[in-house]
């Protein structure tokens, strides 16, 4: 896992594997233009609630980091705060709703 820096572009090209949350708004997607030596996606995750971008290597670890993530959740005063309209910008522009 790391933290990525992507250019919005790309994400018209990656394909979300996610839905709309019950509550905040995080959202998967996987790349298609970033690929592993077996031909794996990179998987990035964002969430209103969690600071940045973050790359996986592949769906299957991101999956392993949001087990992990549930198992042991970080502490809410370790998270930075993102300005929630930003936020909501950038989320209805990934699905198509700006």
């Amino acid at each position: 896992m790391q933290r990525a820096t992507i250019r919005s572009g790309r994400l018209v090209d990656c394909l979300q594997v996610s839905d709309a949350e019950p509550v905040g708004d995080a959202v998967y997607l996987l790349d298609p233009s970033v690929r592993t030596g077996d031909g794996e996606w990179a998987a990035y995750f964002f969430a209103s609630w969690a600071p940045g971008i973050v790359r996986h290597e592949s769906f299957f670890h991101l999956m392993q980091a949001q087990r992990e993530m549930q198992a042991n959740p970080p502490d809410p005063r370790e998270l930075t705060p993102r300005p929630v309209s930003a936020w909501r910008v950038f989320f209805d522009t990934l699905r198509g709703r700006a």
